[in-house]
């Protein structure tokens, strides 16, 4: 099995669910979340390799893997601290019917993605999804903070196009989550996200939340 990024192979899978691993048993309390958000290759009307695939994270990571129905949108993190397995890893599978058969697998994560290439359509795009999920029930989902190239950005400048196009972006991210979307987010993904400072905005706003509960 491989990490694909769509139809193009970047990875062996093994090393990284061990890498997944070594992580969760070298830290303490990290809650981790592995999304296998799409199949693109191979999998289409073959369940006896999504049989596979999950054998093969039954064996790596079945052991830390947070069951689903012990969880839901409303447990609180200490929840998941208190469990004396210590299972702290939440493993969304992008396949309903495949995740429905396993108790430890999750459904698939929602991705908010606008497919934008100006920073003011990324904007008004994530506006409208943190306006949308103002009003849903409490539930994972992933805010896609990037811009997308078009494919004559691919092919005319492959190496600098993705790193402008994240440096355009980054520089605002900071400012909108920490000033505006803090109470509504609940994933951010970003290109080079060494470029802002969304980390520690997440750190604050869950300690501003925490806050807003206790008083």
């Amino acid at each position: 099995f491989w990490v694909n990024h769509d139809l193009i192979r970047v990875a062996p899978l093994l090393p990284v669910l061990r890498e997944v691993k070594r992580f969760i048993l070298k830290t303490q309390g990290e809650i981790v979340i592995l999304d296998f958000h799409r199949f693109p290759v191979g999998f289409h009307g073959r369940p006896a390799r999504h049989k596979r695939l999950v054998s093969l994270l039954t064996r790596e990571l079945g052991s830390f893997a947070l069951q689903s129905s012990s969880a839901s949108a409303s447990t609180l993190l200490r929840d998941i601290w208190e469990h004396r397995d210590n299972r702290r890893l939440i493993v969304a599978y992008g396949d309903k019917t495949i995740a429905a058969e396993s108790d430890w697998l999750w459904g698939p994560l929602p991705q908010m993605w606008g497919n934008q290439q100006t920073t003011s359509g990324l904007r008004n795009f994530l506006q409208r999804s943190m306006d949308n999920a103002k009003q849903r029930a409490p539930a994972l989902w992933a805010a896609m903070a990037e811009l997308t190239p078009t494919p004559l950005d691919v092919m005319f400048n492959p190496t600098g196009s993705l790193r402008a196009m994240a440096d355009a972006v980054n520089r605002n991210l900071t400012s909108w989550f920490r000033n505006q979307w803090w109470p509504h987010t609940n994933i951010v993904a970003s290109d080079f996200f060494l470029g802002n400072n969304l980390i520690d905005i997440a750190v604050s706003a869950n300690l501003r939340k925490i806050n807003m509960v206790e008083s």
